[in-house]
């Protein structure tokens, strides 16, 4: 069923029936093929702020990380930007990377993406590190 694409429960699952797929070869002709495809696009549509221009990204992982604190109107304090950049990070890696990876290898149209997700997993590591050092810097002057 197409629901069990957004379950990201299932998404090591699908994502190996999709790379065993293209390993073998796509049959168009094959309806479990042909359906595996469109779950894995829906999938990539499903996250695909990770792939969309910085600003564009930043916006979503925010609404993102309020949902999973179960917030769903107050505002992420800009303080949280450290973990923040740390779970784009995370989840840019552990779903993102390999998804768009084979969706480029299957689809080449879809190498935009790739190249867009790993600048974007460049840009939200930067900010990643350098939050990281603001913070010890604050602390080293407290101590001092």
């Amino acid at each position: 069923s197409t629901q069990s694409t957004w379950d990201m429960a299932r998404h090591a699952e699908l994502l190996q029936e999709f790379v065993d797929m293209v390993a073998r070869g796509f049959v168009r002709q094959d309806s479990a093929d042909r359906c595996l495809l469109v779950k894995m696009l829906l999938k990539g549509a499903d996250i695909s702020n990770i792939t969309k221009p910085i600003h564009i990204s930043r916006e979503w992982g925010r609404k993102v990380t309020r949902e999973f604190r179960g917030d769903f109107e107050g505002a992420l304090p800009a303080e949280d930007d450290r973990e923040l950049a740390a779970n784009q990070v995370s989840f840019i890696d552990s779903c993102g990377v390999r998804l768009f990876g084979i969706l480029a290898e299957f689809l080449p149209e879809m190498g935009l993406f790739r190249k867009s997700l790993q600048r974007n997993r460049s840009l939200w590591a930067k900010v990643r590190t350098e939050l990281r050092e603001r913070a010890r810097a604050r602390v080293l002057r407290g101590r001092a």
